[in-house]
């Protein structure tokens, strides 16, 4: 059976859903780790990446000329943010979200046309 490469509309819709969910639990699970454990890496990435994530999903919706880019660059942040994650105790939800929005822009960089 042959897989089938989501469209790209579908693709970009994906990928908009999951940068914006990242992005939203991020911000959550990373108030709630400074509240109860302090700021440090793990926080700070997890602030940086929910940033970019936001950032990743309006290019892709303006349509940017730059979004293959930003998702090349969302998804390596993603990469780094779900194993400092991993790391941690308690972030297997981050690190879940940040595994899925990697994956998304991935998907969605392939199934773009390249950016100048």
């Amino acid at each position: 059976m042959f897989r089938r490469e989501p469209s790209p509309a579908v693709a970009t819709a994906a990928c908009i859903d999951a940068c914006l969910a990242a992005a939203a639990d991020l911000r959550r699970l990373g108030e709630h780790l400074v509240a109860t454990r302090g700021h440090g890496p793990p926080a700070r990435l997890m602030r940086d990446c929910a940033e970019v994530c936001s950032a990743t999903a309006e290019y892709m919706r303006s349509e940017s000329a730059f979004r293959a880019r930003m998702l090349a660059a969302c998804a390596e942040l993603c990469d780094e943010c779900a194993v400092a994650c991993a790391a941690a105790p308690g972030l297997a939800a981050a690190v879940a979200a940040c595994r899925r929005c990697a994956e998304s822009c991935r998907a969605a960089r392939a199934a773009s046309p390249a950016d100048g």
